[in-house]
């Protein structure tokens, strides 16, 4: 396993699905968009400094953020199938980050969670861009998670 972090969003998806897989959890399409999304979140609340962990932009739709790319990866998927991938230790923790706040939820409760009323994605309904910083600055509000 690599100390370096993995930024690559599908790889990154790949390593969610087999990590809650393992737990018992399954992963739909609308589940791994809301949880990428947290996952960046966190990722930003974590680190001081301002890079992000994905480059791709989140964009507001009906059931909440997505990213283009993985909405075209897992195009007519309904359950994502995991892979055998060993994931990278530096994301891991991130993920780990991740399942102990929402891994219990399921995509029902993640849609209302990214619908709340004060949500960047309320905010910004009608398929924009969902700002970064606003995201890390509501969901760092939102769990108490410290910076």
């Amino acid at each position: 396993m690599t100390n370096t972090i993995e930024k690559d969003i599908v790889i990154n998806s790949y390593y969610i699905v087999d990590y809650f897989n393992k737990r018992g959890k399954q992963i739909t399409i609308v589940k791994l968009q809301i949880l990428l999304y947290f996952l960046e979140a966190i990722y930003l609340i974590q680190n001081k400094e301002e890079t992000e962990l994905f480059e791709e932009e989140f964009y507001t739709e009906p059931y909440g953020p997505i990213t283009k790319v993985i909405q075209k990866t897992f195009k007519g998927y309904q359950d994502i199938t995991p892979k055998e991938i060993e994931t990278n230790k530096e994301n891991k923790k991130y993920i780990e980050i991740l399942f102990q706040l929402l891994g219990n939820m399921t995509t029902y409760e993640l849609v209302t969670l990214a619908h709340l009323p004060d949500s960047p994605w309320k905010k910004h309904s009608g398929e924009q861009i969902i700002p970064k910083l606003e995201t890390k600055n509501w969901f760092s509000h939102l769990l108490e998670i410290k910076q």
